[in-house]
């Protein structure tokens, strides 16, 4: 009788050792994960925020260089009486004579 009690409770402590180890691998997992995406997710965050900084620099850099085209333009004009043409479509004619 005695054995089979030993028995008993050695199946029953194995079984609640097992389960404990379980459950606190599972947690242990589970936010090892979560701290992880919420990791990716502050990076992902951040290269956007990159992105936009840096497509904000180049607008800015070609509304600098298009003021600055401009300003040569009218220096050359003032200065040298030089002439821009402004762009015009090409007009191609197919007359079948």
């Amino acid at each position: 009788m005695r054995q089979k009690v030993l028995k008993n409770n050695i199946k029953k402590t194995i079984y609640f050792s097992s389960s404990i180890i379980l459950s606190t691998l599972f947690f242990v997992i589970y936010l090892i994960t979560k701290n992880e995406c919420l990791y990716v997710q502050d990076d992902i965050k951040s290269f956007k925020k990159a992105k936009y900084a840096h497509i904000d620099k180049v607008n800015s850099l070609r509304r600098n260089k298009n003021l600055l085209t401009q300003e040569i333009e009218k220096i050359a004009l003032e200065k040298y009486k030089f002439t821009i043409p402004s762009p015009e479509p090409i007009t191609i004619s197919m007359d079948g004579k």
